[in-house]
């Protein structure tokens, strides 16, 4: 991300904040919860298409009787596509883990630990319950935390005098 906006600056271009906490949020929870980096696998692409539709005026939410209205407008149709890309993409993580084997406790993944546990647990193995987990994860995780980074610099520029401290600070501790 740092290299992102430093590329940005020496070419005097705008940054888009919210794609560049996007794209490293996406990153840190795929490689936090999933144990690999997806960034170029269409993932920050599958997300947006998910915030747009999650956020999206859905007539059927207000007035079942009128659900026709959103299936003519397409609505449903895209939703149902992202959410069997985001299920496919759950899946290749599921069977890519169950090819790998077992992994040090030591590195081992929250998706992995998820799959062990399913694997030794009482019921009979439900995918869909880790796929859930998954979604909660990522969904979750992304969003909310890259609007927490735009809402955190968005206060630092209305105070410099405390954004010169944090730079003072982050430049003793990481350098230029």
């Amino acid at each position: 991300m740092i290299a992102k906006i430093s590329r940005h600056c020496a070419s005097s271009s705008p940054v888009n904040l919210s794609e560049a906490a996007m794209g490293l949020t996406t990153t840190l929870i795929c490689r936090i919860g999933f144990g690999r980096r997806y960034e170029d696998q269409g993932t920050e692409e599958l997300l947006k298409e998910l915030r747009q539709l999650l956020t999206a005026f859905f007539v059927s939410g207000y007035f079942p009787a009128l659900s026709w209205v959103d299936r003519a407008t397409g609505l449903m149709k895209r939703l149902d596509s992202a959410f069997e890309k985001l299920d496919s993409f759950y899946q290749e993580l599921i069977d890519e883990h169950l090819r790998a084997g077992d992994v040090d406790d030591e590195e081992e993944d929250i998706l992995g630990m998820q799959i062990k546990l399913e694997l030794n647990s009482n019921k009979p193995t439900n995918w869909d319950r880790v796929k859930a987990l998954l979604m909660d994860l990522f969904l979750g995780g992304t969003d909310s935390t890259a609007a927490s980074i735009v809402w955190i610099m968005t206060a630092l520029i209305k105070a410099p005098h405390i954004m010169k401290k944090v730079q003072t600070e982050i430049r003793n501790v990481v350098g230029n």
